[in-house]
């Protein structure tokens, strides 16, 4: 894993979302085909609240990225904090 998505994740996980939404723009610009990105924007909706953008992000993730536990966990995470109770599995 790169240097930028370790601060990304680190920024994260401290609950700077705002700073890691920016980053992860300088990120994709870099790197465009990381399919992780997606997951890494979920997880800064989710944080900042838009369940909205966090729903359509995860559900990005989920599909590039379809064998990942970590990415259908957060896919569920995010539909069940927007209070849906249906889950749509891809």
């Amino acid at each position: 894993m790169g240097k930028m998505k370790r601060e990304i994740r680190k920024l994260i996980s401290d609950g700077k979302y705002q700073e890691a939404c920016l980053m992860i723009g300088r990120y994709e610009k870099e790197i465009p085909y990381d399919s992780e990105i997606y997951l890494l924007k979920s997880l800064c909706s989710l944080g900042l609240g838009d369940m909205g953008q966090a729903l359509q992000e995860a559900r990005l993730a989920v599909k590039n990225m379809p064998y990942v536990a970590d990415v259908r966990y957060n896919y569920a995470t995010a539909w069940k904090q927007s209070g849906c109770t249906f889950l749509y599995i891809i």
